[in-house]
């Protein structure tokens, strides 16, 4: 679960941080296409490695529950309310 909130939070960030100026909430979720790419490759090598049979092996893990998942979306997704008041 470590990796995966470590893995979450970062692409959640790096959502967030696309600009100084702007509110992420004003941007387009496409505007950076090729950075929306990696992070989705990034969740999909995290979930290869917790759900694959032979990663799970190799990494030590287990299967993330829905639960676990929702425990990780809510845990990166203060990012954005804490770079957005730091923003004009």
């Amino acid at each position: 679960m470590t990796q995966g909130s470590i893995v979450v939070s970062q692409f959640f960030n790096s959502l967030t941080v696309r600009t100084d100026r702007e509110s992420v909430m004003r941007m387009s979720l496409f505007s950076n296409p090729a950075l929306l790419g990696a992070g989705l490759v990034g969740l999909g090598f995290m979930a290869c490695v917790s759900y694959v049979p032979f990663l799970q092996g190799v990494f030590n893990t287990t299967a993330l529950s829905v639960t676990d998942w929702l425990m990780l979306l809510a845990s990166a997704s203060h990012f954005s309310p804490l770079t957005k008041s730091t923003k004009p």
